[in-house]
């Protein structure tokens, strides 16, 4: 072969040899992605504590909120017995009733510090003084409270309570339920006169 035919080949080869590379590198920049870069995705933000009011439930694992009112970990204590009604309806069988006729009752007057004790029938009263006068309206051996009403569990003396007013003319100034055994349960509040039932006899 001729040296000038040789040189056009060589000529020829250099041609191919550029066009294979320029080649190669479009496939390369085709694979790498040659597309601008995708913005990496936003993470969706908790909903707050209004959406979670509104009803939108909580992840999973989410420790549910603690009712309103009510701190972590605190215990709920006894029910107050001193919101009991006095105009509860009573509910006491004939039995009860012929039993139960009368209360002995401690009046401590604070004002004057002097402390008497008298027994009180049902239904009636006794001057406290010139201006007040205290009434019993129901004594209850066995107190209890259900659907009904005020009732008696049973016609011995149990949980023996009785409900009185502090009345003024027709006006009554203190009315509730004072308890033998259980006097932090007592309804019954008055400034001046602390009453206490005591064992009947």
């Amino acid at each position: 072969m001729s040296i000038k035919r040789l040189f056009i080949k060589s000529k020829k080869f250099k041609g191919l040899g550029f066009f294979a590379v320029v080649a190669a590198l479009s496939l390369t920049l085709t694979a790498c992605g040659g597309d601008a870069p995708k913005a990496p995705k936003k993470a969706t933000p908790a909903p707050a504590a209004s959406a979670i009011k509104d009803g939108l439930q909580l992840p999973e694992g989410h420790p549910t909120a603690a009712p309103e009112g009510m701190a972590a970990g605190k215990k709920v204590g006894p029910a107050d017995h001193t919101t009991l009604k006095s105009d509860k309806s009573i509910v006491l069988s004939d039995e009860v009733k012929a039993k139960w006729k009368s209360a002995k009752i401690l009046i401590l007057d604070s004002e004057s510090g002097q402390s008497v004790v008298k027994t009180i029938d049902v239904g009636s009263g006794i001057q406290l003084n010139e201006q007040y006068t205290l009434k019993l309206d129901a004594f209850i051996p066995d107190w209890a409270i259900d659907e009904a009403g005020i009732i008696s569990r049973s016609n011995e003396p149990n949980n023996p309570a009785i409900q009185v007013r502090v009345v003024d003319g027709a006006n009554a100034v203190s009315s509730g339920w004072v308890f033998e055994s259980l006097p932090d349960f007592n309804s019954y509040k008055n400034d001046r006169y602390k009453l206490e039932l005591l064992p009947s006899d």
